[in-house]
Parts: structure tokens; C-alpha cells; sequence
């Protein structure tokens, strides 16, 4: 991987601030991987990822994007998590803030923010979009799509939180109405869905009691 930082980008920051009585059915839910938020950018045959501006790391050539590459997707602005393992554990976390600059660190994708001159793609086409490479990536090894459902009411929500995030130990999920958009700033249309105790222990980590608030999304 080759990896250096450089902060002269400005990409839109979409901040989740919904929560549930913002949630609209039907909706879509992709799951949240306990990783880094990073914006894939194609040019033409070169493609590189990097994470929020005010960390300005850039990473190239390496084995996620080797595979993002054989999508033959459009030159544009793709969203993903960047994580390390199966991203599911605060252990993957932890092993991803140790090899920030590994081989092995896994993308998945789960939005789009341009498409050659094409901006604001809403939650339904961007879940019809995705469906139509998820089986190209099941071979892949570092590189997947985030799995995507389009839930009809909160009794199929309910099922999913059941064993994603219950059984299964994942960080979360996020639902998005069916017309939101990823854009800069705060918007109620993304909302996340998490364990109150997960966090807690993440924020206070080391011993360090931390005084959060937990004023938006869904916590469990």
C-alpha cells in the first residue's frame, strides 16, 4: 500500500442525526462495519481512497482497490468503510488503528456520491445500483458490498437488528428514507441503529470516564 497525507480535498460530510420517529417506511438498511469512512475516487485508471479531510490520508495500490478496479465501475466518488478482519469486533477496530496501512485492510461500499457528472443519488437507487454487483464480489477478499435490505415496516427492522447486530456482534446499522441524500451537514433521513453499552465502552476505553449523550439515532 502506499499511503501519504494530504489535506487539499473538501468531500461532503453527511452527519446522521435522525432517529427513530424520523425513519420513513419503506426504507432501506445497510449494515455499519466498525471501520474508517472513506471516499473512493476513479479517474479514468487510476483509483484511490481517502478518509475525512481533516485526517488527509491518501492510500493507493492496494488489494481492495486492485478488486474495486474489476467492477469496471464509472469514473466518480464512491462511499465505503474501511475495515480490518470481518470489521464486526472492537478487536477489528483496534486492528485497523494498528495497520492503518496494511494490505490487508477491506473495503465496503455503500453509497455513491458521483457517477461520471452525475450527483444526489437517493437511498433506492443506490440499493438498485449496488444489487447489481454484489455477486461479482462474493470471490473477492477485500473488497465487498455493505449488505443492503429494503425493509417494509418495523416489524422486518426489528428481525434485522435481531441478528446483526444481537446475534452476529456487529457495530450497527443505518437506515436511510428512501429519498435521502448524501450531502454536507446534518440530515434526519440517515439514521443509525447501535448498542448504548458497545459505545459507552468504545468512548471510555483505557479507564477514561467519558460524560456522552446519546441525542440521536437508536440506541439499543
Amino acid at each position: 500500500m502506499k499511503t501519504f497525507s494530504k489535506k487539499n480535498y473538501k468531500l461532503p460530510l453527511c452527519k446522521f442525526r435522525g432517529s427513530k420517529h424520523n425513519i420513513k417506511f419503506p426504507c432501506y438498511v445497510s449494515l455499519k462495519l466498525d471501520g474508517e469512512l472513506q471516499y473512493i475516487i476513479k479517474r479514468k485508471d487510476t483509483v484511490f481512497s481517502v478518509n475525512k479531510d481533516k485526517y488527509g490520508r491518501y492510500r493507493l495500490d492496494y488489494p481492495a482497490l486492485h478488486e474495486f478496479k474489476k467492477l469496471n465501475l464509472p469514473d466518480g466518488i464512491y462511499l465505503a468503510e474501511l475495515y480490518y478482519g470481518a470489521g464486526r469486533t472492537k478487536e477489528d477496530f483496534y486492528q485497523l488503528l494498528r495497520n492503518k496501512a496494511s494490505d490487508d485492510l477491506n473495503l465496503a461500499l455503500f453509497g455513491i456520491l458521483q457517477k461520471l457528472d452525475r450527483t444526489n443519488f437517493d437511498a433506492r437507487q443506490t440499493f438498485n445500483y449496488f444489487s447489481h454487483y454484489t455477486k461479482l464480489t462474493e470471490h473477492f477478499e477485500h473488497l465487498r458490498i455493505a449488505p443492503m435490505w429494503m425493509v417494509m415496516d418495523w416489524k422486518e427492522l426489528q428481525q434485522l437488528i435481531k441478528k446483526w447486530i444481537y446475534e452476529l456482534g456487529y457495530e450497527g446499522l443505518i437506515v436511510r428514507n428512501e429519498n435521502s441524500v448524501w450531502t454536507d451537514g446534518q440530515h434526519v433521513d440517515w439514521i443509525k441503529i447501535k448498542k448504548k453499552d458497545r459505545e459507552i465502552a468504545q468512548k471510555n476505553k483505557n479507564g477514561n470516564k467519558i460524560n456522552f449523550t446519546f441525542n440521536y439515532g437508536i440506541w439499543l
